[in-house]
């Protein structure tokens, strides 16, 4: 910059200027010269006591005699001119801009650890208040949701999402609901008005990104209503929720597709797709990353893909 521009930001900003014997600009090799002793002999090389010496000696010699030892070593000349009130007022912007941004890394920081704390204060909460506990389940809403009879902050009951599955969803281009009706009539017959267990998954997040409970719901025969689901046909392995028993749910998955049970009896182009899994959606703070590697050729179901393009 030195070479090209004959000066630098901050020597622009206080009007310092740089120049050979001659008064001309200073070449490459001039500039990187000076530059290397400037970095050995004003900052110690970078190391943290040495330089403090080192920049304290420069700082004493600049005051007695007024050059610093590299300048006087190459021969350089350097004039400081006297700043105006424009520029003035400049050097300060320029400052408060250097510690605004200085701030904000540590303000990020403390609201991520605050957002962090306050996530897992809720879980703790969700495991006490839910953990291994039956509830009555008052209301069917999907195949996969579903609401029980405690109350959930502003709202009289609570919601969950049956964690790891999902049920089919509405086709945007067609407005057809394929099996849409099927599973939640199935959910309703198996499951309304009974006394269920409420299960959480250990080290996971308890909320998705609607705030509903994730939980395994289990029946009073024993069976848990999000493996029933899968295993009958009427919901499919969630991608983006990863759990405890997630491959136990592809394998129910596999076996209701092979039987040709429930949605997978007629297969239709408003079948849902699978999507790549959002990684570290529970264990890194719902960071998105939609980067494709070899890993995510577990998830991929060639089956639903060609149905989607009509093969």
């Amino acid at each position: 910059m030195l070479s090209t521009w004959g000066t630098t930001p901050g020597k622009w900003l206080f009007r310092i200027k740089l120049r050979d014997k001659t008064g001309k600009k200073l070449n490459l090799y001039s500039a990187l010269g000076r530059s290397f002793a400037v970095w050995l002999k004003g900052y110690g090389l970078g190391i943290p006591i040495i330089s403090f010496f080192t920049l304290l000696m420069a700082r004493s010699r600049l005051k007695k005699i007024g050059i610093t030892t590299w300048d006087e070593a190459g021969g350089f000349v350097v004039t400081h001119c006297k700043i105006g009130g424009l520029r003035s007022v400049i050097v300060v912007l320029f400052f408060a801009g250097v510690c605004l941004l200085a701030a904000l890394p540590g303000t990020f920081e403390e609201q991520q650890s605050f957002s962090t704390a306050e996530k897992f204060q809720t879980q703790a909460e969700d495991f006490e208040k839910y953990k291994s506990k039956v509830f009555r389940i008052i209301n069917i809403v999907a195949g996969d949701t579903i609401d029980i009879d405690i109350p959930d902050g502003q709202y009289a009951h609570t919601r969950i999402h049956l964690m790891g599955i999902k049920a089919p969803n509405q086709n945007e281009e067609t407005g057809t609901m394929y099996f849409r009706t099927q599973d939640a009539e199935f959910a309703r017959e198996l499951a309304l008005g009974r006394q269920v267990m409420v299960y959480l998954d250990e080290g996971n997040l308890t909320r998705d990104q609607y705030n509903h409970l994730l939980a395994y719901v289990q029946l009073p025969d024993g069976r848990f209503l999000n493996e029933v689901l899968l295993a009958e046909g009427y919901a499919y392995v969630d991608p983006q929720f990863r759990h405890s028993f997630y491959h136990r749910y592809q394998q129910l998955e596999g076996i209701a597709k092979s039987k040709e049970k429930g949605l997978w009896k007629k297969k239709t182009f408003e079948q849902p797709i699978k999507e790549p899994p959002e990684r570290g959606y529970f264990r890194q703070e719902a960071r998105r990353d939609w980067r494709f590697s070899i890993d995510d050729l577990r998830f991929f179901d060639a089956d639903r893909f060609f149905i989607s393009l009509g093969i």
